[in-house]
């Protein structure tokens, strides 16, 4: 059977400081939790496209600061399908 397309929204909920402005739900960035987040993220998502048989054409990595993952933003665009489909980080070096 042919897989479903979807797109697909990360929230890396991790900033190293609070920006006054942010409404969206983030933590202080701790090195250890974001591990933990990073490493369920890269497991769960390949096992939960294949049971429900989907493929994420475009993938859109935000937050929170998604940067603040450092490698981790490059593991997970090494996982996406390549040559195909949008893979997009929201980039952000200070906060």
């Amino acid at each position: 059977m042919k897989s479903k397309n979807a797109g697909l929204y990360i929230h890396i909920p991790f900033c190293r400081s609070k920006c006054p402005y942010c409404d969206f739900y983030s933590l202080r960035l701790d090195e250890s939790a974001a591990n933990v987040y990073t490493d369920t993220l890269i497991h769960r998502i390949p096992a939960l496209a294949a049971k429900y048989n989907i493929t994420a054409d475009t993938v859109y990595i935000g937050g929170g600061t998604p940067s603040a993952l450092g490698a981790g933003i490059g593991e997970a665009r090494q996982n996406h399908r390549r040559g195909e489909g949008v893979f997009c980080a929201e980039l952000r070096d200070d906060s």
